[in-house]
């Protein structure tokens, strides 16, 4: 019953990381395609720190997708603390406003969200029965191994009847 229990515990765990995964790929989308409309009006004042605005962003959002679809631990803290930048350089160029703040968090949160995915999902890679957390498919893969299992006197006896075969056989007239 223990081991059912911890399959549901680590499946439910599963979904959960799926169904994140798929909002953070989202907002890391949204965040990208938010740059392609503001990219020529960041670029258009003729800032520099502007254009670097928009590497980090491209950096972080690039990051951030790949650290959702590889499942990168590593990756998606660079992502995160690329978000954290492009918030910092973002409010210290333009200021504070409401609705970006908002959209900030946002994209903190769910960067957040990807770190702590990534870790989740690095143990349950090492958990047991890993993709999928199914107690009938323990059963079928421990009943296959005991199948592949051989007693001495199964192997010894295989083994005198392959000889037996081999050595044995009249030719056809």
């Amino acid at each position: 019953m223990e081991l059912e229990e911890e399959y549901t515990r680590n499946r439910t765990s599963m979904k959960k990381i799926k169904k994140q995964d798929t909002q953070c790929l989202i907002v890391y989308v949204v965040n990208l395609m938010l740059l392609l409309f503001s990219f020529f009006i960041l670029i258009g004042s003729g800032k520099k720190l502007y254009l670097a605005i928009c590497a980090i962003i491209v950096g972080a959002s690039v990051s951030g997708f790949f650290s959702v679809f590889k499942k990168n631990f590593p990756l998606s803290i660079v992502s995160a603390s690329l978000f954290i930048a492009e918030v910092i350089l973002f409010i210290s160029t333009i200021g504070f406003e409401l609705p970006a703040a908002f959209g900030f968090g946002v994209l903190i949160y769910y960067s957040v969200i990807n770190v702590l995915n990534c870790k989740k999902y690095e143990w349950l890679i090492q958990q047991d029965g890993f993709p999928i957390f199914e107690i009938k498919q323990k059963e079928y893969e421990m009943k296959k191994a005991m199948w592949d299992i051989k007693d001495p006197y199964t192997k010894k006896k295989e083994d005198i009847e392959k000889r037996n075969s081999d050595s044995g056989d009249m030719p056809n007239i």
